[in-house]
């Protein structure tokens, strides 16, 4: 008796799995659902394995029967029809060649949630031109979207860490990739076949790991939120009257950006200026664009021959030298010679004053009004001074005032 109740049993469980009345767990494949093919895991988590309909546009559902669709994983689609493909937000994986050699395949949106895209998933989409990846993204494996000859542009989440091994090999239209700081390896030919295509460029910080890649395999590189910046170098310097230039260079992606250089102001009267290629000091006595003036005050007293000249040069705008201040060359024994330029209207006490060595002075100035006290006083026994031709009189007796002794001649 009990042999022929067991007998019954198992000819009722062969039925009722013949008509599709019960699922099978763990991997075993069911009954058609909607077009649908699916697994059942032990977990209760369903994964879809197959879609046998006839439509270009499928909908995955995020249940059925109750249990949710958490992965992708079909097989059987190589060349399949379809065009559009919406995934629910249930979905946390897309399987291995899960859509691999669809070639109809145009959009699919990856909704966030999704972690893991599987080996050549997308492989040899031909049609599929964008594709956005969820932000929650952690792998991408290898050959995952190899010949997706359609794909143009490609951004990686900052949730990714590596790219696998001929991840876009063959994207022949692909032009741009972004790539995150977060990523730190890169595998073998991941951009192989696109490195023919000269406008191929990688986007991204100029500290990353993608830069280091990119410059390692010839690739254009471009920064995406950063850049590097050189110390830069002046094109134009600012003066008192003009803004100034300067470019920098990044030196991850070369690009250039200008900087303003502020100008500089008028400097006030009473400013001292130090002159470095004379090696002299100058102080301001009118401030001006076009018609500054200022005063010798200091010389350098290293050298035997020296000049007052008759300008010089602040800051971009050109200063008559129109005095020489008192003491301003007092017992300097090493000057020989001094030239006074032709904008110079006074010479204050004591400028020469002690310079026993200084035998000659050369003076072009015509506009001389002003000598102060003692300003040759103790200069060389026997020097010259040469004055203009037509200031002769008049210099001869403004100067002899001035501590000269009677063997230093004045001559024209």
């Amino acid at each position: 008796m009990k042999i022929v109740k067991y007998f019954i049993g198992l000819c009722l469980t062969v039925l009722f799995i013949c008509n599709g009345s019960i699922n099978v767990r763990a991997s075993e494949p069911v009954t058609d659902i909607n077009d649908f093919k699916w697994y059942e895991y032990s977990d209760g988590t369903v994964t879809i394995t197959d879609y046998i309909g006839t439509d270009e546009t499928i909908v995955i559902p995020s249940e059925i029967e109750g249990k949710k669709v958490t992965s992708i994983d079909f097989h059987n689609l190589w060349n399949s029809h379809f065009v559009d493909v919406t995934l629910p937000n249930t979905i946390q994986a897309i399987g291995d060649r899960a859509f691999v050699n669809c070639e109809s395949l145009k959009n699919i949106n990856l909704p966030n949630g999704i972690t893991d895209i599987g080996k050549y998933a997308f492989n040899g989409c031909i049609a599929l031109k964008n594709i956005n990846l969820p932000n929650s993204l952690k792998n991408i494996s290898q050959y995952a979207f190899g010949r997706c000859s359609s794909l143009t542009s490609i951004t990686i989440p900052d949730s990714v860490t590596s790219i696998g091994n001929g991840v876009f090999v063959g994207c022949s239209s692909l032009t741009s990739i972004t790539i995150p700081n977060s990523v730190t390896s890169i595998g073998d030919g991941a951009f192989n076949t696109t490195l023919d295509d000269t406008g191929f460029t990688i986007h991204a910080n100029p500290n990353s790991y993608a830069r280091t890649y990119a410059e390692q395999n010839g690739i254009k590189f471009k920064c995406l939120d950063t850049h590097s910046w050189d110390e830069g170098s002046v094109i134009s310097n600012a003066t008192a009257t003009n803004d100034g230039t300067k470019i920098y260079t990044c030196t991850a992606c070369k690009i250039k950006k200008t900087e303003k250089i502020p100008k500089l102001g008028l400097p006030k009267k009473g400013k001292l200026i130090a002159e470095t290629k004379s090696k002299s000091a100058y102080k301001v006595t009118k401030s001006s664009s076009k018609n500054g003036t200022v005063e010798l005050t200091k010389v350098d007293k290293s050298k035997s021959s020296i000049t007052v000249p008759s300008t010089i040069t602040v800051d971009g705008i050109d200063y008559k030298v129109t005095s020489v201040s008192k003491n301003a060359s007092k017992n300097n024994k090493k000057l020989k010679k001094i030239t006074i330029g032709k904008n110079v209207k006074t010479i204050g006490a004591n400028a020469f004053y002690g310079c026993k060595n200084l035998k000659t002075i050369v003076v072009q100035s015509t506009q001389i009004k002003t000598i102060g006290k003692n300003t040759f006083k103790g200069i060389y026994s026997k020097a010259k001074i040469k004055v203009p031709k037509n200031r002769f009189k008049s210099y001869k007796k403004l100067f002899n005032k001035k501590g000269l002794k009677k063997t230093i001649k004045i001559i024209k």
